[in-house]
This record gives C-alpha cells, structure tokens and sequence, in this order.
C-alpha cells in the first residue's frame, strides 16, 4: 500500500493521492496495519500531501491517519521506545512539512472545519512529541515557536500572527 502512495506522490494526481490516503486510513483502523504502515515509512510518504491546501480533504484524511497509526503504535505492547524507531516521525522533511501545516491552519483557519482540522493536528503534534527525534525535529522546523504564539495569542490580540508567519 505504501508503495501507492509513493506512486501517487510521485505522479502528483491529487485525487489518485486521496484515494491511496482513504484507503491507508481504512487499514489503520487495524492496530496490526497501522503499526506495519508506521514500519514501512508512511510519515515520510506523507510529507508531500501535508503542503496540500489545509482545506483539501487530503489533508484532512492524512490527519486522522496520522492519528490512528500514532495511537497504535503508542498503545502497542512495546510502546512509546517502537514509536520513535518505527514511524520515522523524525524526519526533517515530515516535520518541515508538519510544522507548515500546523502554522497555515492556526493562521488561516476560521471555519468549523478547519478549528477541527487544527485540532486534530495539535492533538497529533502532542503525539509526535512523545518521540524524542521527532520532538527535537519538529522544533527546529518551527513547531515550538507556533506554539508559544499559541499560548500567548490572546493576551497579544487577535490581529497578531508574527510567530505563525515565521513558517512561510
């Protein structure tokens, strides 16, 4: 399956990419396949579809299955030391490209969709950083300073965004 998205990728036909990503997300749902998807390097074939409009239902798709492979991996017998050897969520090209995206929705998004999109991600972000490569990964990609501008954005009022654009 891993190898269709490498293709997909590869081809760059958005929705070839979003069926490859619909049906990984359909064999997440198994903890053994989430697992074995996390093995074979899916974080890293995620990267390019994470640049994807926030908005696009790619986008949304890698989202939750982000999620799910990280919770099974994370709830595995051998835990958290299998997250950081297994799922390459250390890889400056996927945290690069994670970071971005966190950045773009905090700063762009203002529908219902896109909070629970945002959501998601800051939920997802929480599990990344559970693995040490991809904690130190995704601050150097920036994830910290958007965070920080997070925390403080409402005592520094609404029309602030100078740590969010520091991503683009």
């Amino acid at each position: 399956m891993l190898s269709g998205l490498a293709t997909a990728n590869s081809v760059g036909d958005d929705q070839l990419q979003l069926a490859v990503v619909r049906v990984l997300l359909e064999a997440s749902y198994s903890a053994d396949n989430a697992r074995a998807l996390a093995e074979g390097g899916l974080f890293s074939g995620l990267a390019p579809l994470l640049r994807s409009d926030f908005r696009s239902p790619i986008v949304f798709h890698a989202s939750e299955l982000m999620w799910n492979v990280l919770e099974s991996v994370r709830d595995s017998p051998v835990g958290g030391a299998q997250l950081e050897t297994a799922t390459g969520t250390g890889s400056k090209g996927f945290c690069a490209a994670f970071s971005q995206l966190v950045a773009t929705t905090l700063r762009e998004g203002h529908r219902k969709s896109d909070k629970e999109l945002r959501n998601d991600l800051l939920i997802t972000a929480r599990m990344l950083a559970e693995d040490g490569r991809a904690r130190a990964s995704l601050r150097v990609a920036g994830l910290g300073d958007v965070a920080r501008h997070v925390a403080v954005h409402p005592e520094l009022g609404a029309s602030s965004t100078t740590g969010l654009n520091r991503l683009e």
